[in-house]
């Protein structure tokens, strides 16, 4: 059913994208910042074309670039921003999800553009969000510390990557 090159939104979510690939049944779309994720094809709606911007494209962009066209490790680091921006009435677990999905996509990324550190800023809040990170850092043996007060405050961890070769997390 779903193209490369479609232009598809995630249901319950702020979450837009192009189509990339199918993957054993799944649906691999590429966001704005250029992260991939890997979605249900139940959980995605066609974006029509009528919709976009005068002068987008539904074709995919190279995977390789943001939409800046710069690389997204710079100076050997990646910063990823995992704040919540959509419905506050929509539940908390799906919430927590999505924005664990988001770190996978934002890990693999950094990964294969061999960044040497990945900034997860995940703000103060409750902590959930920062000990469900912590989990899954400690699961698949990713060294981290806290992220540098004098730039994040308490809200960011720093995720060494030097020497991670997996290919993909999550």
């Amino acid at each position: 059913m779903w193209q490369p090159g479609d232009k598809v939104a995630v249901l319950d979510s702020t979450l837009e994208g192009v189509v990339l690939r199918i993957e054993s049944g799944r649906v691999v779309i590429e966001d704005e910042h250029g992260f991939e994720h890997v979605l249900d094809p139940e959980d995605i709606v066609a974006v029509p074309v009528d919709f976009l911007p005068p002068g987008a494209s539904v074709r995919p962009k190279d995977t390789r670039k943001t939409s800046a066209g710069k690389t997204p490790c710079k100076d050997g680091m990646m910063e990823v921003d995992l704040h919540y921006h959509g419905d506050a009435a929509m539940e908390f677990f799906p919430v927590i999800e999505q924005q664990v999905r988001m770190f996978y996509s934002a890990l693999n990324l950094a990964v294969r553009q061999h960044c040497r550190k990945l900034i997860l800023i995940h703000g103060v809040g409750e902590g959930k969000l920062r000990r469900r990170l912590v989990n899954e850092l400690s699961r698949h043996r990713i060294p981290y510390a806290d992220a540098p007060y004098h730039r994040y405050g308490y809200g960011a961890i720093e995720v060494y990557l030097q020497g991670v070769r997996r290919k993909h997390f999550g």
